[in-house]
């Protein structure tokens, strides 16, 4: 049996990609990978390329979007740089660009919107997982947190 690409409701993904500073996006990826190459546990390579996600996720979302003829949403060209630019400008953009890193979730819904479609054209099951509200409240609590770092450090300073 074929599995389909690991799929978040979009709430849930916003709040634990900027609770966790981008590193359940390096989860997100990592499922994906997983399943899309049938890796089964603990594997270096692919450990290695969820964490450099934005480099090596271009095979993932073309092979995603090529399974879907009618597709109105945004090309995997496009989320691949759009990821490459959230991630990576700060550090070309020099002072003050470094906030792009904490809206990485903006081109992981993307990429979240064409698994979900590359889903329902194959007739393959989302992987998607169900989230409580302890999940909810901690993503809150988190996104709150952070909220205050930035607000601290970047506008009280």
């Amino acid at each position: 049996m074929k599995k389909g690409y690991y799929t978040v409701p979009v709430l849930p993904l916003v709040l634990f990609s900027f609770s966790t500073l981008g590193f359940y996006n390096i989860y997100f990826y990592f499922k994906n990978i997983c399943l899309s190459s049938k890796v089964e546990g603990f594997d270096l390579v692919t450990v290695a390329k969820s964490i450099l996600y934005p480099i090596f996720c271009f095979k993932l979302l073309k092979n995603a979007e090529s399974s879907i003829d009618n597709y109105n949403g945004l090309s995997a060209k496009v989320i691949f740089f759009s990821q490459l630019f959230f991630v990576f400008g700060g550090v070309f953009l020099g002072k003050g660009g470094e906030i792009l890193g904490f809206f990485t979730f903006i081109p992981l819904i993307f990429s979240n919107n064409l698994f979900v479609c590359s889903n329902k054209v194959r007739g393959l099951n989302s992987q998607e997982v169900v989230f409580n509200k302890g999940h909810y409240f901690a993503g809150i609590i988190g996104s709150l947190l952070v909220s205050y770092c930035i607000l601290y450090f970047y506008v009280l300073i």
